[in-house]
């Protein structure tokens, strides 16, 4: 299993942010707040979009550090396990659409298949007009020797591929992107072009990544032909897509944590439900909406555990009663981070008494350092997260993964593996 886990390094959640043109706005019509539901969106989702849009690495971080952590972790590569017992739970992985997915090291070649049930290839993003946006890395690289090598991979090892379509645009803005994107003329060219494509690669699904916040966008105003807002245009969307992909085709779903406990966000979760196989549950970040809460009570941003499972506002164990109360357990994913965020503490909080390759890229940067040996640990009495301390300066690691686990239909439980 640890060998699994370094193998997903080429593993990740990535999406690019389209813009372009929409409909105009009437001037009686302004954005309105953002709902509680998705002010839960996983703010890492646009640290990566950010990335690529500027032309981040196509591997998880430095290749000799990454191998130096991974032996620091006294983990040894060897050939894909064929004793591991069969899984029983569905473990789900995202893989960059980019030239690492066939690399020896970080790509398909080096997955014990064994231990996955899922691949969501990380994808194909949509323009305001719904066709596929047909350049950049994710698009050639679907359209490559690495990626037919891996679906004919994971199909001999009996795993599935879905295709992810993506699109992320936060605004309230009713002539947004999204706005555009989710109009039904729209929907209907994504969902032709996006079956086109599962089809001519002999995927087995969709993954639906749109993330955005919910508003009534400038067409629905004075009538219901177009659906009275954009929660009610992401069902249709998710319909759509069911009707044009029939079972044995899989379809899932990217959800963000707060999105069961509300009625008013981008999800309907209840009228979701009966079209797709699976939610999966974006259950981390949550330090960027539980930081003004009890515990912590801050007055503005300060760091908290990414995933908790219990005592903060937000956490695991209410996110995923609120799912399973909704949806039921059978359609229930639990989306484990594979990352952290780091920052400077007393006396080092400062660039000019930080230590090298210590302080954050940022606010907060997704990061990791190699010198694991010399790792410390800890676990909060009040949060059941893991915090880490360092005390060897080292080059830093940025890995551009995370591993999801989810829901094996066979056994149609919830994953926490």
């Amino acid at each position: 299993m640890k060998r699994f886990f370094h193998r997903l390094a080429a593993l990740g959640a990535v999406a690019v942010v389209a813009v372009a043109c929409a409909p105009s706005t009437p001037a009686a019509h302004k954005a309105g707040p953002v709902s509680p539901a998705d002010a839960t969106h996983p703010q890492v989702m646009q640290d990566v979009s950010k990335s690529l849009a500027l032309g981040g690495s196509t591997t998880p971080g430095n290749l000799a550090a990454y191998s130096d952590m991974r032996g620091n972790l006294g983990t040894s590569v060897k050939a894909t396990t064929t004793s591991a017992a069969p899984l029983t739970r569905e473990v789900f992985g995202f893989a960059f659409g980019n030239s690492s997915l066939g690399d020896p090291t970080y790509g398909y070649p080096g997955w014990s298949f064994n231990l996955l049930t899922t691949i969501a290839y990380f994808g194909l993003t949509i323009n305001w007009d719904g066709t596929i946006i047909q350049s950049g890395n994710s698009w050639d690289t679907w359209n490559s020797s690495a990626l037919t090598g891996l679906i004919a991979t994971a199909h001999a090892n009996n795993d599935r591929v879905i295709l992810s379509v993506n699109l992320h645009n936060f605004t309230t803005d009713p002539s947004s992107t999204m706005c555009a994107a989710l109009h039904p003329t729209n929907r209907a060219h994504t969902i032709a072009a996006i079956v086109a494509q599962i089809q001519k690669m002999n995927a087995d699904g969709v993954n639906i990544d749109y993330e955005g916040d919910n508003t009534v966008c400038a067409y629905q105003v004075g009538t219901t032909l177009y659906g009275k807002d954009l929660q009610s245009n992401m069902t249709s969307l998710v319909q759509e897509f069911r009707a044009a992909l029939p079972h044995p085709y899989y379809v899932a779903v990217d959800t963000y944590s707060g999105s069961a406990g509300y009625a008013t966000g981008f999800f309907d979760i209840p009228g979701i439900a009966p079209y797709t196989d699976s939610f999966f549950v974006m259950a981390y970040d949550m330090e960027y909406y539980n930081w003004g809460s009890a515990p912590l009570s801050c007055s503005s941003f300060c760091l908290g555990p990414t995933a908790p499972l219990t005592t903060y506002n937000y956490n695991d164990t209410d996110s995923m009663a609120n799912y399973i109360a909704a949806a039921g357990v059978a359609k229930v994913i639990l989306g484990v981070p594979y990352y952290g965020r780091k920052e400077c503490v007393s006396p080092y909080a400062t660039p000019t008494y930080a230590p090298p390759h210590a302080y954050p890229d940022g606010n907060g940067t997704v990061a990791m350092r190699s010198a694991a040996a010399r790792m410390r640990r800890s676990r909060p009495a009040t949060t059941s997260s893991t915090s880490m301390s360092w005390t060897t300066p080292g080059p830093l690691v940025t890995p551009a993964s995370a591993t999801r686990p989810r829901l094996r239909r066979s056994s149609r439980r919830a994953s926490t593996r």
